[in-house]
């Protein structure tokens, strides 16, 4: 779908159509925009300036990329949100960890080092002329981006109603209003269709919603946690979608920054 559409207007019709269909369905339960009366004022603005940040980076991470490893690696980096998202809970929900989470940390950002080096990280100027710095920034920024978000929610929001349909909007919008400065070609078909009704409801909107009710509501260190995976099983899936060979200092990479977010969540003291 999305090379038939382009990556920000594929980007952009998911969320907002997603947004439109959520508020949509708000209103047909009788909520409307009745919660944003009584919703936190930091976590609509700020939480919601974040999720844009979020959505932007990456995709422009994703797009920017000049290959397919490129879009591997951009991924891979983006993962270390759990290991950010348990961190930060130290400053901003006050948590307590032992000695040992810089460890986790280091192993994690050593993940990300290495596989953002493209295989030349002992060779610096090799390394500086394979690896894009700019996409990479991109995609840390979503991990840093995410990792408040997620923490600012469950301070925040907490039992409040989400805002999530009202930040899908935003996102498509914003995503669309980039569209008129990077050209795209677009040729769709009636599978794209298929596939963009599919990337509305499953993957955007139920994915969204149900992670920001998880963190505002639930325990975020046991929510975080179960994410630690999450390096390997989206590294491995894009592999194979985008027929990328992965080489053994990407395994490392995935491997050590599973291994970084599970030390995190250990030290983690509730």
């Amino acid at each position: 779908m999305v090379e038939q559409l382009g990556l920000l207007t594929a980007g952009a019709a998911t969320f907002i159509l997603a947004g439109l269909l959520a508020l949509a369905y708000a209103g047909w339960k009788g909520k409307g925009f009745h919660f944003l009366a009584h919703t936190s004022r930091k976590y609509l603005f700020v939480c919601g300036f974040l999720f844009m940040v979020n959505t932007v980076s990456f995709l422009l991470a994703i797009g920017l990329s000049t290959n397919r490893t490129q879009t591997v690696i951009a991924g891979l980096i983006n993962n270390v949100w759990p290991v950010l998202s348990l961190w930060l809970s130290l400053f901003i929900l006050k948590k307590k960890a032992k000695n040992y989470l810089f460890v986790g940390i280091l192993l994690a950002f050593s993940g990300m080092w290495l596989a953002s080096s493209n295989g030349a990280i002992w060779n610096y100027k090799e390394m500086l002329q394979t690896t894009n710095l700019g996409i990479y920034g991109l995609a840390l920024t979503a991990a840093i981006s995410w990792a408040l978000y997620s923490n600012w929610s469950h301070k925040w929001a907490g039992d409040q109603d989400n805002a999530v349909p009202l930040f899908l909007l935003c996102s498509g919008l914003l995503l669309g209003f980039l569209r008129l400065f990077i050209p795209e070609t677009a040729a769709p078909t009636s599978a794209t269709f298929l596939g963009l009704a599919y990337l509305v409801v499953f993957p955007t909107i139920l994915a969204y919603i149900f992670w920001d009710s998880a963190v505002r509501k639930g325990n975020l260190v046991i929510v975080v946690t179960l994410s630690y995976f999450i390096p390997l099983l989206s590294t491995l899936v894009s592999a194979l979608l985008l027929g990328v060979l992965l080489r053994p200092d990407l395994w490392l990479a995935a491997g050590l920054v599973m291994s970084g977010a599970y030390i995190c969540n250990v030290s983690i003291v509730d």
